[in-house]
């Protein structure tokens, strides 16, 4: 700012976004592989769980909110990078192991994304105005 470059107020913008992406990456630093390990588990001790439209499997949710703590992450880092530039060879390689991360989340886990997380994601046959419940 005493340079010139920017003005206060982008370097308070900045900052805010710099501050907003570090929670987010130290959120989620270890939550990603507790949850993966969490879903494995959950996939090889439930082989004989059926999987129905009420009864999902418990491990397609521990890897959807793995992989979604994965993407997160990924932005994370990339919006730091848009910011303060010149560290990208530092950061690809952990841009690319994120990326890996969730193709093989994807892989491993196929129905991972169509899992419905209670309170979070909305089902379109249960849409407000088809609930009974009135919010």
């Amino acid at each position: 700012m005493e340079m010139g470059f920017n003005s206060g107020q982008s370097v308070l913008q900045d900052d805010v976004t710099i501050n907003d992406c570090m929670e987010v990456i130290y959120w989620y630093l270890y939550f990603i592989h507790v949850k993966f390990q969490s879903a494995l588990q959950a996939m090889l001790g439930n082989d004989s769980q059926e999987e129905t439209d009420d009864n999902q499997r418990d491990c397609d949710g521990s890897a959807k909110i793995a992989m979604i703590a994965a993407r997160r992450s990924l932005e994370a880092w990339i919006g730091v990078n848009e910011i303060i530039p010149g560290y990208e060879d530092d950061m690809i390689p952990l841009l690319a192991k994120l990326q890996q991360i969730i193709r093989l989340g994807n892989e491993t886990f196929p129905k991972a994304s169509a899992f419905i997380r209670p309170g979070f994601d909305e089902r379109p046959d249960r849409s407000p105005e088809n609930s009974s419940l009135k919010k």
